[in-house]
């Protein structure tokens, strides 16, 4: 619902706003005459997502939160915004749909310029322009920053869920594949076939007619040859193909 408030309070108010800091006396006054001042409580909307936006808020009073659904439908806040800030420049600027939702967090007393008391102002007053350029230049940082936290953030579980059964096995072969678990394991396999079949079993049924005795694999190891073949083409083809989970790793941009 819309409130008046005393002149005096209110120009008080308008001076101390960086949107209207470089405005002499009179200028505020008439900015005073311009402003639809608007009260909400906590909860209220301001304006939905996607609707037209006919009108720039400036927070003279309490708090407001911007914030989107994301593809997942959960809530994503993107500002929340205290007295002195400004918002809803965007649509009002290109004539286009807003970009965001914008609730109450905290009882608030907004002021309301419509788009084309604003289009007036900012051709009468150049300098406030910057004013409008700097508040969207940082929401874009702050954004491009929330962008970044939450795909370095969320990428890998996502790409967790999407994994099929396949997958997640051969990201666990590869993983093991290249520790030292592996490593040492393997070492210990060699030196026990070579170890078992050379003083071992060779002295096992060694005879005029078995001169290899019980051997399943004599010097000079054929069958631990073919093995080892077999393991080094299978890391070959991992080393050339990294794990599946780490392949859509994404990284937040510079």
């Amino acid at each position: 619902m819309s409130e008046e408030f005393a002149p005096d309070d209110q120009d008080l108010g308008l001076a101390a706003i960086s949107l209207f800091k470089d405005l002499s006396p009179e200028a505020l006054d008439r900015m005073s005459a311009l402003l639809e001042n608007v009260s909400f409580k906590v909860g209220d909307t301001v304006f939905h997502e996607h609707e037209k936006g006919d009108a720039l808020y400036v927070v003279h009073s309490g708090k407001i939160r911007i914030w989107v659904h994301d593809e997942d439908g959960k809530e994503v806040t993107l500002a929340e915004l205290i007295p002195g800030d400004f918002f809803g420049e965007m649509s009002v600027l290109d004539g286009g749909e807003r970009s965001a939702n914008a609730t109450i967090v905290a009882d608030s007393l907004l002021h309301r310029l419509t788009r084309a008391d604003f289009e007036q102002f900012l051709l009468a007053h150049p300098q406030a322009a910057l004013e409008v350029i700097r508040g969207i230049t940082s929401r874009l940082r702050q954004t491009n920053l929330l962008v970044s936290q939450r795909i370095s953030r969320n990428i890998n579980e996502e790409m967790d869920e999407r994994l099929t059964t396949g997958q997640r096995i051969a990201d666990k072969v590869a993983a093991f594949g290249g520790s030292w678990t592996f490593i040492v394991i393997f070492s210990v396999i060699l030196i026990c076939w070579m170890a078992l079949n050379t003083f071992v079993l060779a002295h096992l049924g060694a005879g005029p007619n078995n001169k290899d005795g019980a051997q399943f694999d004599p010097y000079p190891y054929i069958l631990l040859n073919l093995v080892l073949s077999s393991l080094a083409c299978w890391i070959v083809t991992k080393s050339q193909c990294p794990p599946v989970k780490s392949s859509f790793k994404l990284f937040p941009p510079v």
